[in-house]
């Protein structure tokens, strides 16, 4: 698993990571098909310091399973956004602030 030590959204670099990982009968709601039989997929939580962005990533088992597995399909295009609906992002943070 690679993660950039640099924020996607801020560049902030106090990226932190809970090592032990998330797993679990929640969790494989998340990564349907890619755990075990005995084991759900690992979930890494990884946290900026900046400016609060959460993401979560899968571990390598996850990974190597995704290819062949029919509950999960590649993203062809730039938009997967069938409908062409407009996304807007949700800001929850008063420092992003845009009237």
């Amino acid at each position: 698993m690679k993660i950039e030590p640099t924020c996607p959204i801020c560049s902030g670099k106090n990226i932190f990571i809970n090592m032990a990982g998330v797993s679990g009968n929640i969790h494989s709601i998340h990564l349907p098909g890619l755990g075990s039989f005995l084991s759900d997929a690992k979930l890494y939580p990884t946290i900026c310091q900046d400016c609060g962005l959460v993401r979560f990533f899968a571990d390598e088992q996850a990974m190597s399973k995704v290819k062949a597995s029919k509950q999960w399909k590649r993203i062809e295009t730039a938009n997967p956004n069938e409908n062409n609906e407009k996304i807007i992002p949700i800001r929850n943070d008063p420092r992003h602030y845009d009237p």
